[in-house]
């Protein structure tokens, strides 16, 4: 019992460090572009939208092991391989083909592949 309990407080109070940087990140590419949209009643439909959307999340997916392989899908297959090539291909210059960026993309279209197996593989296991 005091396992469930003490498990029910860590969600319960980790749920908004994690709803905190969707918000932000959301904020920051709208209001970036639209400045004028930065709006007190535009930041609450924003919040509500995201703890919308992951009560839906929630409910639509009961077992948290699928949520954590849709997210390790995605989320490793861009950290390992599409992150570091997106970052040579912007930090180094040249053409996109050039001959000292063929290994940097030819990582990104292997976590591309990696990336589309993964997740469909995931979204498999979801609907079965």
């Amino acid at each position: 019992r005091s396992g469930v309990a003490g498990m029910a407080f860590a969600v319960t109070m980790a749920y908004p460090l994690n709803i905190f940087p969707i918000r932000f990140s959301v904020e920051t590419a709208l209001f970036y572009h639209k400045p004028q949209l930065d709006l007190p009643g535009m930041r609450t439909g924003i919040a509500v939208a995201a703890v919308a959307c992951s009560l839906v999340v929630a409910i639509a997916l009961p077992q948290i092991n699928l949520v954590f392989e849709l997210i390790g899908a995605t989320t490793g297959s861009f950290v390992c391989f599409l992150g570091p090539g997106l970052l040579f291909h912007r930090l180094v210059p040249g053409h996109i083909c050039a001959r000292h960026k063929l290994k940097a993309l030819l990582l990104m279209v292997v976590g591309l592949v990696f990336l589309v197996l993964g997740t469909y593989s995931s979204v498999l296991d979801v609907i079965a």
